[in-house]
């Protein structure tokens, strides 16, 4: 059996209580989102058409357009971009979390959906 954190341990009482309970390991906003299906791309399947295009918001237009279908770290998007890592990573934040791009550890960002 595998413990989080030292049974002895004042500090890992919390941690340890909550793997007790059940806790799931979350590594992304989509880990949270699959368990509250009617929150995931609530607002994407509002503007999804059949060919699987959406309509994307104004702020997100120009790092979407530097996605693909293949995985591109953050590096890869500011070199594209020209912009500074923080402000990369705020943008790509609020896509993932509106259910436009998915990100993968160790991979990067790609998007999900073509635009119109």
């Amino acid at each position: 059996m595998l413990f989080h954190g030292n049974l002895g341990n004042k500090c890992s009482v919390g941690t340890n209580n909550l793997i007790k309970k059940g806790a799931y390991l979350t590594t992304s906003s989509l880990d949270i989102l699959k368990d509250f299906p009617e929150f995931l791309l609530r607002d994407v399947k509002k503007t999804k058409s059949k060919t699987n295009t959406i309509k994307i918001k104004k702020e997100y237009k120009e790092i979407y357009s530097y996605l693909t279908d293949d995985y591109l770290n953050i590096d890869q998007i500011s070199n594209l971009s020209k912009k500074n890592i923080r402000e990369i990573i705020n943008i790509l934040t609020l896509m993932e979390i509106d259910g436009f791009v998915t990100f993968e550890i160790g991979k990067g960002y790609k998007k999900l959906f073509k635009t119109l």
